[in-house]
């Protein structure tokens, strides 16, 4: 019964996670103007069955 009471009292004092928003605001902070215009990239899926691949698709 010790490891969760300790498992709770670690878990009490882990810092707390920033927000969707602040971490965005953060974000634009850093790089607003620093940033590409634009940007590509490539993606690749493959796909399997059984472990055996199947199916391989590229999107550009």
């Amino acid at each position: 019964m010790k490891i969760p009471a300790l498992l709770m009292l670690a878990l009490m004092f882990t810092a707390p996670h920033d927000t969707g928003e602040n971490i965005l605001a953060k974000m634009h902070a850093k790089y607003a103007g620093k940033w590409m215009k634009s940007f590509s990239f490539t993606q690749t899926t493959e796909s399997y069955r059984n472990d055996s691949l199947i199916k391989t698709s590229t999107l550009v």
